[in-house]
């Protein structure tokens, strides 16, 4: 990034938890999240699983961008020397929140389903043998 820029990256996030790089990073992770939930949950063909990601990753950096730098993965944080709890806390949360989010809203069956209320479909009866 040093190269293209010209400089280096400015750390958005200093001492403490910076809000809004927070908040930025988990909903930038959200939607992330929720492509990587669809491409799992989803029988599709690898070119539109590929869309689905690439989508879902320009979308989370577009918004995440907006108050950090956008990163949406606490390894390259690390590496880019925007170490906080912001850049660490945002994207695991978000991530989570995301791909349960998708389970909510677009799954058959949510996980939250309780068993004991499901129906349950008793076992076919073996045929009675004459002895």
């Amino acid at each position: 990034a040093q190269y293209f820029l010209a400089q280096a990256l400015s750390k958005t996030a200093t001492g403490g938890v910076a809000w809004r790089v927070l908040i930025a990073e988990g909903v930038g992770s959200v939607i992330f999240g929720m492509a990587v939930a669809a491409v799992l949950y989803k029988d599709l063909e690898v070119s539109k699983k590929a869309a689905i990601l690439a989508v879902g990753l320009f979308g989370g950096i577009t918004v995440a961008s907006l108050a950090s730098n956008g990163l949406l993965n606490p390894a390259v944080a690390i590496a880019t020397r925007s170490v906080s709890w912001a850049y660490i806390a945002g994207p695991v949360i978000g991530l989570i929140i995301g791909a349960n989010l998708y389970n909510v809203i677009f799954s058959d069956t949510p996980v939250w389903v309780n068993a004991s209320a499901v129906k349950k479909v008793p076992a076919k009866a073996k045929p009675k043998t004459k002895k």
